[in-house]
C-alpha cells in the first residue's frame, strides 16, 4: 500500500515540527535559568562555607589541634552514600574539602 501525502499534509507536518521545536527551546531555556538560580545559590553556599572553614582554621590553631581530621571528613562522605547521584557527590565533596584542606593551611 503506497501512502500519499499531500503537500497540505506536508506542510502542517512541518509547521507542527517547527512549533514542537520552539517549544523545546523554550523549555531548554527555562531549564538553564533554573540551573543558573541553582547555581548562584551553590556558589553563595561555597563562600558562606570557606568563610567558616577560615574561623575553624583559626579555633584550630588557638587550640593547637591539626588541620586534618579524617573522622570529620569520613561523617561528612557518609552523610551522601544513599544519595541519589552519590558517586557524583562524593567526587565534589572530596574536592570542597581538599580546598577545605587548603584554606586551614594558610
Amino acid at each position: 500500500m503506497k501512502l500519499a501525502i499531500r503537500r497540505q499534509q506536508l506542510a502542517q507536518i512541518k509547521k507542527n515540527l517547527k512549533i514542537q521545536c520552539k517549544m523545546s527551546e523554550e523549555q531548554l531555556s527555562k531549564e538553564r535559568e533554573i540551573i543558573d538560580k541553582i547555581d548562584d545559590s551553590i556558589i553563595d553556599l561555597l563562600v558562606s562555607r570557606y568563610n567558616v572553614v577560615e574561623k575553624i582554621r583559626d579555633l584550630k590553631r588557638t587550640l593547637n589541634l591539626e588541620t586534618f581530621s579524617p573522622q570529620r571528613e569520613r561523617e561528612i562522605l557518609n552523610k551522601l552514600e544513599n544519595r541519589k547521584h552519590s558517586k557524583h557527590l562524593l567526587d565534589i565533596f572530596n574536592k570542597i574539602m581538599e580546598e577545605s584542606r587548603k584554606i586551614q593551611q594558610k
